[in-house]
């Protein structure tokens, strides 16, 4: 799941085609790529009670240092303008060249 806003170019698209690819790698020399691809469907919540729990975890994974108020109050405030996204994952691919042994 991730947030972005309501009115941006990727909701427009996941509006129209809900299909979604998610790639997230790390490492900056081939024998230390890892990554995870998600290949799946994307929904996008509606402003209530579900999507306003998602944002405040979504808050907590980058302000683990604000109180349960602030963060439940920052999402409130910015319901309106941000949209949840939930991603259903359909093929999960991944890989760990770390693994390989080549160093």
């Amino acid at each position: 799941m991730f947030d972005t806003y309501a009115k941006s170019q990727k909701a427009v698209n996941l509006r129209r085609d809900p299909r979604i690819a998610v790639l997230v790698e790390a490492g900056t020399t081939y024998d230390e790529l890892r990554g995870v691809s998600i290949n799946g469907t994307a929904r996008i919540l509606e402003p209530g009670p579900e999507s306003l729990a998602l944002k405040v975890r979504i808050s907590r994974r980058y302000h683990p240092e604000m109180a349960e108020a602030a963060l439940r109050a920052e999402a409130a405030r910015a319901a309106g303008k941000r949209a949840v996204v939930s991603v259903t994952p359909g093929r999960v691919r991944s890989w760990d060249h770390r693994k390989l042994g080549q160093r």
